[in-house]
């Protein structure tokens, strides 16, 4: 997005920012756009007074245009988008007709992937030592978990997906189970938290171990490794052993 002057870039990103996220957007002939927030909008915390704003993503109409809000970067309303996405979770979403017998005629199937993740320096790589990165949950409408008992493979050739304006019709008019679902999903993967951690560590602490302890022997004869390269690898097996520890799970799709 650094290089968004003069070409279509921001513009893309923000339209389709706000339709995904029901932030109203009428553009006009005379290259502006008016921006509203709306009740279904499913964001918080941007910088959008509740009256909306006109505003443009173009130099030329906003030097003659004084009503028009410049819409760079550096504009608050932008700022604000680009931090809530810096710190916040959005997994991709998708909504499929599923054509089988074995369902009632109308009724969700939710299939949440949750990435299991760890926030800690890359020179850790703690990601390597997790004995999954996703976790999938599937679960009927009324809660049943089909997790271990539906394969995606299984389900793959039945699925029928549906278009961007029929997606948001179905999750509009299915939200309170979906949010349901998605709650009790949630919760159903971080009870693999504990077990996740515990063989992560392991690995983890194994893996340190055996450098700590190589580096150690070989001491004996090189008198060139340093006390404080023992000293070093020992603190990068504890950080990370503490780290593990905040193992958590985001939604990915």
């Amino acid at each position: 997005l650094e290089d968004y002057d003069d070409n279509t870039t921001l513009p893309m990103f923000m339209k389709r920012f706000m339709s995904s996220t029901n932030i109203d957007f009428d553009e006009q002939s005379n290259g502006t756009v008016i921006i509203k927030p709306t009740d279904q909008m499913q964001v918080q915390g941007l910088t959008l007074d509740e009256e909306g704003m006109t505003a443009t993503f173009y130099r030329d109409q906003a030097q003659i245009r004084e009503d028009a809000q410049y819409l760079t970067l550096e504009h608050p309303f932008v700022e604000s988008v680009m931090e809530l996405i810096n710190t916040q979770a959005f997994g991709s979403t998708n909504v499929a007709v599923l054509k089988s017998n074995a369902l009632k005629q109308g009724s969700v199937l939710i299939e949440v992937w949750f990435k299991v993740d760890v926030v800690a320096p890359k020179a850790l790589n703690l990601p390597s030592s997790l004995p999954k990165q996703l976790i999938r949950v599937l679960l009927s409408e009324t809660g049943q978990d089909l997790s271990e008992k539906i394969d995606p493979a299984i389900l793959k050739p039945y699925l029928h997906h549906l278009d961007g304006n029929s997606c948001r019709q179905v999750v509009k008019a299915r939200r309170e189970v979906i949010e349901q679902r998605y709650t009790q999903a949630l919760d159903i993967a971080k009870t693999s938290l504990p077990s996740l951690i515990e063989q992560a560590k392991q690995h983890y602490g194994q893996k340190w171990q055996y450098e700590i302890e190589r580096l150690s022997y070989l001491k004996q004869f090189n008198p060139s490794i340093r006390p404080d390269e023992i000293e070093r690898l020992q603190k990068l097996q504890k950080e990370g052993l503490n780290l593990l520890d905040g193992l958590a799970v985001t939604p990915e799709a």
